[in-house]
This record gives structure tokens, C-alpha cells and sequence, in this order.
């Protein structure tokens, strides 16, 4: 299956911007690290990231903090320099209760507009991260 994976259009050279211009990235997530390794080395992203929060690494997952909060100490970096990005209410929710600001990637399978919590910002392109 690795052969078949696919980051959606504009990831990459939204992650490539972003690292161009100096700024860090994490992924939180609530996959094992073997299977996000796979996903990112096969799509070419793993080089833009510098922390990687996986289930592995927290006892409570998203939607509780911990996990994003794991992120922001991995990588020194404050809640009001930081933005977390997600396809998911567990993903704003996680931010929200982080105190992290959101942005909501509008190509989610997922409608926000039931979201316990919502988001920040709404994006239709990484790239829209860079402006």
C-alpha cells in the first residue's frame, strides 16, 4: 500500500514555503509512528517536520491537550507564535484546550460546522499559511 500514498495537492510545497521561511512544524497525531513514518517518507514530507507527537508518546490523546502541548515543548515554542492545524473536531478541540489557535483545512471529509469547538481560521491551501 505504501506505493499508493498521496499528500493532498499543495502540501508539499506548502511545508517547503513554511520551512523557507523559517518556520517550524510538528505533527500530532493519533497514529503510531511506524505508519506515520511510512505515510511521510513516501510522500516526500518527513524532511519538513521537526517534532513528531504520535499515540506512542502521550498517555491522554486528542481532543485533550497533552498531546499538543507535547508538541510546543518538543520544539521551545509559545502558544501565541503557534498555530495547529487540523481535519477533525478532535483536532480544534485539541488546540482550543491547548489554548493554541486553529485552522480548519477545508478539503477535510470532515463538516465543522457541528464542532463541539471552532476553528480559529479555515484554509483551502497550506500555502494560505504562508501570506
Amino acid at each position: 500500500y505504501p506505493r499508493y500514498l498521496r499528500a493532498f495537492p499543495g502540501v508539499s510545497e506548502g511545508l517547503a514555503l513554511l520551512a523557507s521561511r523559517g518556520k517550524k512544524c510538528a505533527v500530532v497525531t493519533s497514529r503510531k509512528r511506524a505508519t506515520l513514518e511510512i505515510y511521510l517518507k513516501e510522500t516526500g514530507l518527513y524532511g519538513y517536520f521537526e517534532a513528531f507527537i504520535t499515540a506512542e508518546n502521550t498517555q491522554r490523546h486528542k481532543p485533550d491537550p497533552e498531546p499538543a502541548l507535547a508538541a510546543l515543548t518538543q520544539m521551545s515554542a509559545q502558544k501565541d507564535c503557534s498555530l495547529f492545524v487540523g481535519d477533525s473536531s478532535f483536532d480544534i478541540e485539541c488546540a482550543h484546550r491547548a489554548g493554541i489557535d486553529s485552522a480548519f483545512v477545508n478539503w477535510s471529509r470532515n463538516d465543522p460546522s457541528g464542532f463541539p469547538v471552532q476553528p480559529t481560521f479555515f484554509i483551502d491551501d497550506v500555502r494560505q499559511l504562508c501570506i
